[in-house]
């Protein structure tokens, strides 16, 4: 009988690399894979969605976020009773696939955080095209210069929206801004490779790239058990797999589906990608720990 958990199950890491390097015909047996598998997904989902009308996920929309962000942060905004408010929101790339263009349209302000010089100049033709109200800031974010530059800007310690999307230290950017903002909603980038059960957070290092597999971010287990000790509730995830969505847990009260397990019930299994994600990294690097007592990272 269907129940509230959605499952996820992934193919064992080891025979995908297997299939996808020594097995003729191996990449084409994955891809036949993919679809198949994707759909067995879409389909409990579905059953769940149908169960919980309230869930975020059947608001889904897109005006210029990659997935459905757009509809579900309208969704939120318009729960928590929020019209026009602030916001800050790291690696928005070339400006015009984000999360929060949508809400500078209609009036809001905030700080948009960008590395890449070409993606800055795109996004400051985007800015000027919706004559928004948003300042472009080109610096390369770490945890140890992210207080300083969102001070330098004169963020609001309770600013309505932090999203953060930047291909690496994600949880540890995110941790170290809770220590001293209070964001009423964040929207991250979860690691849904990992399921629902598994803790993984990535080594923090400052000059970290990304490498196009999926040593990156966080699960999203360890992303919400972070959360929960600054005072966050998961409230939930995308269909794609990629984005999770927290409200501050005083605002959150009433509002949105509250499961015992919000990790079992809000995950997402990550729908892209051949591996089903991103691919693993071909060196494995046991033995490594993290701090701030979060948990071990997977490999």
């Amino acid at each position: 009988m269907y129940n509230d958990v959605v499952d996820t199950t992934h193919m064992p890491v080891a025979l995908q690399r297997f299939l996808y390097h020594r097995v003729p015909g191996g990449r084409r047996l994955l891809r036949l894979l993919y679809w198949p598998r994707r759909r067995y997904h879409a389909w409990r989902e579905a059953l769940q969605r149908r169960r919980h009308p309230e869930l975020l996920d059947r608001c889904e929309a897109r005006t210029f976020s990659q997935h459905g962000e757009d509809g579900v942060l309208a969704e939120i905004f318009r729960r928590l009773n929020v019209s026009h408010g602030y916001f800050v929101e790291f690696g928005v790339e070339h400006g015009r696939e984000n999360n929060t263009l949508a809400l500078a349209r209609q009036g809001w302000r905030g700080l948009w955080l960008e590395r890449v010089p070409q993606h800055c100049e795109h996004a400051r033709a985007a800015i000027a095209t919706h004559a928004a109200a948003i300042v472009l800031l080109e610096r390369f974010v770490t945890r140890e210069n992210i207080l300083d530059l969102l001070a330098s800007q004169g963020v609001p310690d309770d600013l309505d929206l932090l999203s953060i999307d930047v291909d690496g230290n994600d949880y540890w950017i995110a941790e170290r801004i809770l220590e001293r903002y209070h964001p009423k909603v964040l929207v991250v980038e979860y690691n849904a490779f990992f399921a629902r059960g598994e803790d993984f957070v990535i080594d923090y290092a400052p000059d970290f790239r990304w490498d196009q597999s999926n040593y990156f971010g966080a699960s999203l287990k360890t992303f919400t058990s972070m959360m929960q000790q600054h005072g966050y509730a998961l409230v939930g995830c995308e269909r794609a797999g990629v984005n999770a969505f927290f409200v501050r847990r005083d605002l959150a009260r009433g509002r949105f589906h509250s499961p015992a397990d919000p990790v079992a019930f809000f995950y997402r299994a990550p729908k892209y990608g051949l591996y089903w994600g991103h691919p693993s990294r071909a060196v494995v690097n046991p033995g490594h720990h993290v701090t701030s007592g979060a948990p071990a990272h997977r490999r």
